[in-house]
C-alpha cells in the first residue's frame, strides 16, 4: 500500500454510534450531484481554444479534423513518438529519406513539406512562413472560403 494511501485510512475516524452514509460532491452547494452542477463543472475545465472550432466545421472531413487535433496535441504516431513510448525502430523520414520522423520535421522541414507549402502560397499568392503548429492556425484565422 502506498504511504500516501496508508496515512489516509490511518486518518480516518470511525464512529462508534451507526450514522447513515451519504454521498457528498464537492462541486455543488448542496452536495448533491445534478445534470446542471455536473455541466457546469465540465464546462468550465480547462482552457478555452481558439483553433478547436476551426476543425470541427461541418465542410472538413473527420479525418482531417482527427489529424489536426493529434497535431495540435502533439501526439500524431511519427517514429519519435513511439520511442518515446519504448519502441526500439529505425526512424528515417519516408518521404526525403534524409532525417529522422518527427512532427515538427514532417511539416516543416521536410523537403517534401517545403515544397507543398511553397505550392500553397503561389496558389494563395501569399507568403507562408511557418515555425510552429500555432503559425498555421494564424493563417486559418483568416475569413477563408471552405473550398
Amino acid at each position: 500500500m502506498s504511504p500516501t494511501l496508508l496515512n489516509l485510512v490511518r486518518n480516518i475516524t470511525i464512529p462508534i454510534v451507526s450514522l447513515e452514509d451519504k454521498l457528498v460532491w464537492q462541486p455543488s452547494t448542496s452536495g448533491e450531484m445534478s445534470l446542471k452542477y455536473t455541466f457546469l463543472h465540465k464546462a468550465n475545465e480547462g482552457k478555452k481554444i481558439g483553433w478547436a472550432k476551426l476543425i470541427c466545421k461541418a465542410w472538413y472531413s473527420t479525418i482531417k479534423s482527427l489529424l489536426a487535433w493529434r497535431l495540435m496535441h502533439d501526439i500524431i504516431p511519427t517514429y519519435e513518438k513511439l520511442m518515446e513510448r519504448g519502441y526500439s525502430i529505425s526512424s528515417m523520414c519516408s518521404s526525403c529519406l534524409a532525417a529522422s520522423e518527427s512532427t515538427h520535421h514532417i511539416f516543416f522541414r521536410c523537403s517534401f513539406a517545403i515544397k507543398l507549402w511553397s505550392w500553397l502560397a503561389t496558389i494563395l499568392n501569399i507568403s507562408l512562413q511557418f515555425q510552429s503548429i500555432e503559425d498555421i492556425w494564424k493563417l486559418c484565422e483568416r475569413m477563408w472560403t471552405p473550398q
